[in-house]
């Protein structure tokens, strides 16, 4: 086996829309794609006849495209995040599964993380579970999902933050097994201040319990430090993220995008040097 190349037509076509859609301002967006063995979907929004603009899901199966209005918990009050239908990541694999995260407020006006999945031909969606000490009794608890990467076993893991009992921000990791998403407070390095934490921002895997995810954090000296998370045999461990030499004291890293092959894995982003300026 070997890796390959695209040899086939590209296409466009005015993207299909929900049966609610506004005919006579057919106003739509398309921006979050993820395509699997069998199958591709879109992420976007739409006019309805009501005057709103609710996310939609396109789908291209079996030749051809079909679209409907992204579903959204029993508690969605309305969009949270800055992608479409508040998502920010989605991902496919065989089965077909797919799935996109996000944030959405519920009806206590909090913003929480959001899971879309296709399972069996149907899309449902769901208020992500948190695990045990996440502070859902905080009227200013939050929580949100920022990247997905699904394997081809029709598993899915997706990483994320919270706001803990403790008050600081936790990471956290979801995994879909056997239809089922569940939880996991991802570590932190050793040195991240007692009282702010930090978060996940984006993950990759390359096989099931082999999955390597990055995020930001907030050390004991209030430095603001990448970390990196890499899942082993089932085990989450934590470290800080080198920085070159010339790394400021405060280097404000953030990373950008990660990406793995079955060998290694590459990520990018930015820190202050002592210079003071912004380097990659």
């Amino acid at each position: 086996s070997g890796g390959g190349t695209f040899s086939g037509t590209w296409s466009s076509i005015v993207p299909a829309l929900p049966a609610d859609a506004n005919p006579t301002v057919p106003a739509a967006a398309l921006e979050l794609p993820a395509c699997g063995p069998s199958l591709c979907v879109a992420f976007g929004t739409y006019q309805s006849t009501d005057g709103t603009f609710p996310g939609m899901i396109d789908v291209f199966s079996g030749g051809q495209w079909s679209s409907i209005e992204q579903p959204e918990p029993d508690d969605f009050a309305g969009i949270g995040g800055a992608g479409p239908g508040g998502l920010s990541s989605a991902s496919c694999t065989s089965g077909p599964v797919c799935a996109a995260v996000g944030n959405y407020l519920n009806t206590n006006d909090q913003d929480v993380a959001l899971i879309d999945t296709l399972s069996g031909g149907t899309w449902s969606a769901i208020s992500a579970p948190m695990p045990a000490d996440a502070d859902v009794a905080d009227p200013d608890y939050a929580a949100s999902l920022s990247s997905l990467s699904c394997m081809p076993n029709s598993s899915c893991l997706a990483v994320g933050g919270y706001e803990g009992l403790s008050g600081r921000l936790e990471g956290v990791s979801e995994t879909l097994s056997g239809g089922v998403w569940t939880p996991t407070t991802a570590p932190l390095p050793t040195d991240a201040a007692a009282s702010y934490g930090g978060g996940l921002e984006s993950v990759k895997c390359m096989s099931t319990g082999s999955c390597v995810a990055v995020g930001t954090y907030v050390n004991g000296t209030a430095e603001h430090e990448g970390f990196i998370d890499t899942l082993s045999g089932g085990v989450w461990t934590a470290m800080s993220a080198p920085l070159p030499a010339d790394a400021a004291f405060d280097p404000q890293a953030e990373f950008a995008d990660l990406d793995c092959n079955p060998t290694m894995c590459a990520v990018v982003g930015q820190y202050t040097s002592v210079s003071g300026g912004n380097d990659a």
